[in-house]
């Protein structure tokens, strides 16, 4: 089962893979109870915490999940752990946010729940170490801040890369897609990524 916690704000969108292991899917800026108050609400132990990439938005409320296990790209994992300036952490906070990294994830790694195989896709053009969770057989995509329903992610932050995003895109355009879980915004489709590709680029 997935539960979707839409943000309204600046904050990352927040997903949860209620299965055999739990898995959220980034956790928002942390700000507010609401994303605690939910997990409290459905009787939830969240296992692993999946960070999408490293901005502020998608890793401030780990430090509301203590007791789960970080998983991030092994190319943003290091500013994870050490809250360096690409966390953009100048957004709205007196200091950077950091945190242990329990497993740093590649391309091709699986994360799996029990019914659900979540697969590395590494997504860069936001972030070096973007990532999306692909699942195959369910053609669902966690896209994180790649692909929204109604856009891609900014590539004017000093971690942006125009042509890596470019490629991403066209990556993710082979796969058999028929939801995207996007890290802001509604759910999208396929056609999001393809009008990600003809609008910007």
């Amino acid at each position: 089962m997935i539960h979707q916690l839409m943000s309204y704000t600046m904050a990352s969108n927040v997903f949860i893979v209620e299965d055999d292991s739990t898995v959220m899917v980034d956790a928002g800026m942390g700000l507010s109870r609401r994303v605690t108050d939910y997990v409290k609400e459905k009787g939830l132990t969240i296992d692993i915490l999946v960070n999408t990439h490293c901005h502020v938005d998608h890793i401030g409320g780990d430090r509301l999940f203590p007791d789960a296990r970080i998983y991030a790209h092994e190319l943003d994992a290091p500013d994870i752990e050490t809250g360096s300036q690409k966390t953009l952490w100048h957004f709205g906070f007196d200091k950077p946010f950091k945190f242990p990294v329990f497993k740093r994830v590649r391309e091709g790694d699986v994360i799996s729940t029990g019914d659900y195989n979540l697969k590395v896709i590494h997504t860069p053009g936001h972030t070096e170490g973007s990532m999306s969770l692909y699942e195959k057989d369910k053609k669902i995509l966690f896209s994180g801040d790649c692909v929204f329903d109604m856009g891609i992610g900014r590539m004017d932050f000093p971690t942006g890369n125009p042509e890596d995003m470019k490629r991403s895109l066209e990556r993710l355009l082979t796969l058999d897609i028929e939801t995207i879980y996007a890290g802001h915004g509604g759910t999208g489709t396929k056609d999001s990524i393809r009008m990600g590709l003809e609008f910007f680029f």
